[in-house]
C-alpha cells in the first residue's frame, strides 16, 4: 500500500540566525523574511538569424530582508550589530535561514546589514525592515512535504487487512 505523503508549515519552525549565534524573534505576521537573488544565472542574445547565447554569471550576491515587529528584542540585536559595523568595519557574519519542518535552506557565508530601517511612529505597532546584502551564498528550495506519521500507517495497515475497518476508514 502506498503511503501517504502530508505537507507541514508552520512559520514558527523557520530560523533566521545571524553570526551563528543570534536567532531572529518577533517576526510579523505575513511575509517576513524575503531572498531575491541580485542576478540571473544567465543571460541570452539573440541573433538576426534566430540564434541563441547564452553567457553565465557567477555572482551569488542576495539582498535579504528581514521584518520584525518594531517591539521586537531583535530589534536591539541588529542594531548592535550595525553600529559594530559603522565604529569598526568588521560587521560582516554568516547568515542561514532554514525551515525546520521542510529541507529548504539559504545559507551565507558572508553577510552585513545594508540597509537600516525607516524609523516611523504611528497608531499601529510598526514593523522595521532589516535588508542585508548576503554573498558567498548556496540556496536549496525543498518541500515539506514527508512521509505519513506513525499512528496514520497503522491504521492504513489495519484497514488493508480487515475489510470492515478499510470500509470504515473511506
Amino acid at each position: 500500500m502506498a503511503r501517504t505523503k502530508v505537507a507541514h508549515y508552520s512559520p514558527e519552525d523557520v530560523d533566521f540566525i545571524v553570526a551563528g549565534m543570534f536567532p531572529a524573534t518577533g517576526m510579523v505576521d505575513g511575509s517576513f523574511i524575503t531572498i531575491e537573488k541580485e542576478e540571473n544565472p544567465y543571460t541570452s542574445i539573440k541573433t538576426a538569424d534566430g540564434k541563441v547565447a547564452r553567457m553565465s554569471n557567477s555572482d551569488q550576491t542576495y539582498k535579504v530582508t528581514l521584518t520584525l515587529s518594531a517591539m521586537s528584542d531583535f530589534n536591539s540585536t541588529l542594531t548592535n550589530l550595525w553600529l559594530a559595523d559603522e565604529l569598526t568595519g568588521q560587521g560582516k557574519y554568516p547568515l542561514m535561514i532554514k525551515d525546520n519542518l521542510g529541507n529548504s535552506l539559504f545559507f551565507s557565508g558572508t553577510a552585513w546589514i545594508s540597509e537600516v530601517p525607516i524609523t516611523e511612529y504611528s497608531l499601529d505597532m510598526g514593523v522595521k525592515e532589516w535588508v542585508f546584502t548576503a554573498t558567498q551564498c548556496s540556496q536549496y528550495f525543498g518541500g515539506n512535504y514527508s512521509q505519513a506519521g506513525l499512528v496514520q500507517s497503522l491504521i492504513s495497515g489495519l484497514a488493508g487487512a480487515i475489510p470492515e475497518i478499510q470500509n470504515a476508514f473511506r
